[in-house]
């Protein structure tokens, strides 16, 4: 791999990693796009013509036809439906359905019904309950009596109709480790996917209120299975009010599972207070929480996951006019650079290159 793009997201989560990737995608016509998530966590990306895709499983990058090979790594929780979905989504979508060969890593994980169900008997967390946890744990308990969660181990006859669904949708599709690091290998440029939030890593002191691996782009690249591209680029995404997936309630609307706690620097916040409308999660299509903009928070991502090149996102939910807004844009933005430079230690650490303004693609301005 010749030349690699990362998008890290440093806050916890949704800050717009889907929109940017759209647009980097768009600019820097890329030939491989590569990504390790699972059905927790959704990315949404609006085009310029106001058409909307969300996915789970396939890399919004997937969405260029620039794009030749999808590489689903080692790290992914695989949910096979939202796959063929999404898919087929995209192609009934795009003027021009994708042709492109997806290989997805043998030692990818599979979500199954039991996953589901292990999740859905502990909501005292804030989970998305889509099973990937429970996946997860059964691919590091690694008993060998117990059935195998691995792609590699599933029933042929299953995977024969997966295969033929995808390829009657003009995707070819393999599970070879052999064909998957020959293709990361010979990709010129590519797009790296990361999924979730720096704040929600398991190493986070938020635990156990977190997902249920770490956020940062070692280990993004670790769960994609290749090595650091000699030339990569780091995209951080942030947002002017970060957000929390909602905390879970009961049929008597009594409070039985949190998303947790906050940064000591910012305070929580109503929808109403901000004269917004609530926003829902991609997942669970739940109201989420939404919080100030934390300093402490910026200076621990950018430590861990040092970016190159920033991405301020919901740019619009700051001021009541063009004037005002502009101008509080203006100072985060200062702000935002003065952190990373007083972390990071340089004048020529990274800058906010970015701006967002709304859910599409035509909503981002280069600074």
């Amino acid at each position: 791999m010749k030349y690699a793009m990362l998008v890290q997201d440093l806050q916890f989560g949704s800050t717009g990693k889907g929109s940017l990737v759209g647009y980097l995608a768009r600019m820097m016509r890329p030939d491989t796009a590569i990504a390790a998530w699972g059905p927790n966590a959704g990315h949404t990306f609006v085009d310029r013509f106001g058409r909307v895709f969300i996915h789970t499983m396939l890399p919004i990058a997937a969405i260029c036809d620039s794009v030749r090979n999808v590489l689903l790594g080692p790290g992914s929780v695989i949910q096979w439906e939202n796959l063929i979905k999404e898919v087929q989504y995209m192609n009934a979508t795009l003027d021009n359905p994708r042709n492109f060969t997806m290989i997805v890593h043998p030692q990818a994980t599979v979500v199954e019904q039991r996953h589901l169900e292990a999740e859905r008997a502990n909501i005292s967390i804030g989970s998305t309950m889509k099973g990937t946890g429970a996946a997860l744990i059964e691919k590091v308990r690694r008993d060998p009596k117990s059935p195998s969660p691995l792609v590699r181990d599933m029933d042929k006859d299953r995977w024969g109709r997966i295969k033929l669904r995808l390829e009657q949708m003009g995707v070819t599709v393999e599970i070879d480790e052999d064909d998957y690091n020959e293709a990361a290998d010979r990709s010129s440029s590519a797009i790296i996917e990361g999924a979730q939030g720096y704040s929600l890593g398991i190493h986070r002191e938020f635990w156990p209120y977190t997902t249920s691996r770490e956020i940062s782009p070692a280990q993004i690249i670790s769960d994609c299975g290749i090595c650091i591209p000699p030339l990569l680029t780091t995209f951080g995404t942030l947002r002017t009010f970060p957000i929390r997936v909602a905390n879970r309630f009961n049929e008597q609307n009594e409070q039985v599972g949190t998303s947790g706690g906050w940064y000591s620097d910012q305070n929580e916040l109503s929808w109403e207070e901000l004269g917004l409308e609530p926003e829902f999660t991609t997942v669970t299509k739940l109201k989420r929480r939404v919080f100030t903009f934390s300093y402490m928070q910026l200076a621990g991502a950018l430590r861990l996951c040092r970016p190159d090149i920033l991405f301020l996102n919901f740019c619009n939910y700051l001021g009541t006019n063009e004037e005002e807004r502009e101008q509080l844009v203006g100072e985060m933005v200062h702000y935002i650079e003065a952190e990373a430079v007083m972390v990071l230690g340089t004048e020529t650490a990274c800058k906010v290159g970015y701006l967002g303004y709304g859910p599409s693609i035509n909503d981002i301005k280069v600074r």
